[in-house]
């Protein structure tokens, strides 16, 4: 577990849990982290990430370095941690979500005290961070990355067949369907 005595300051500690929490979220989506930490000058103020595929590692035409990968860099700003993700061999495609450390920071440290004291924990902030980094980042960048090494896109909602797509949606009411029809 993480405790503020292992991470420092209260602005270090936000920093480093929403750093955490964003590399979580890349690891759940499919991604492998292919270099340790490409910089760390200051872990509290700027962090870089590279990760690749499984499917890119495990091709034998792969040199070591892994040329199809994905950079994301995290840089506080005040209160905010922005998240900015490229591909390496991209050209100006970057993408950026902006999170505030006082809202998920906080979630995350309650997450860690409920689970000690029994304590109900509602965890729709962790939620919403999740779904941040998910829909504006892995997802996005997961894509790219799978277009540029020349591997058949993940699998998603929209690519199964038509006739599986509407036994789906017949089992959700009616509000998500129209949230759903927002979104594609």
């Amino acid at each position: 577990m993480v405790m503020s005595e292992e991470i420092g300051d209260v602005e270090s500690r936000n920093h480093k849990l929403i750093v955490i929490a964003v590399h979580a979220v890349f690891l759940e989506s499919g991604f492998v982290e292919f270099d340790e930490f490409l910089s760390h000058d200051d872990l509290r103020y700027s962090t870089s990430f590279r990760y690749t595929l499984p499917e890119i590692l495990g091709d034998k035409n792969c040199t070591s370095n892994a040329k199809d990968s994905v950079v994301l860099k995290c840089q506080t700003i005040g209160r905010f941690v922005n998240v900015f993700g490229c591909l390496t061999s991209s050209g100006p495609v970057v993408y950026r979500v902006c999170l505030d450390k006082n809202k998920f920071a906080r979630a995350i440290s309650f997450l860690s005290r409920c689970s000690k004291g029994g304590h109900k924990f509602k965890g729709e902030a962790l939620y919403e961070l999740w779904r941040i980094v998910r829909d504006g980042l892995a997802l996005p960048l997961l894509i790219d990355l799978y277009a540029k090494a020349g591997l058949p896109s993940p699998p998603c909602f929209m690519s199964l067949p038509p006739e599986l797509q509407k036994k789906i949606l017949e089992f959700l009411p009616g509000a998500d369907i129209a949230k759903l029809g927002s979104v594609y």
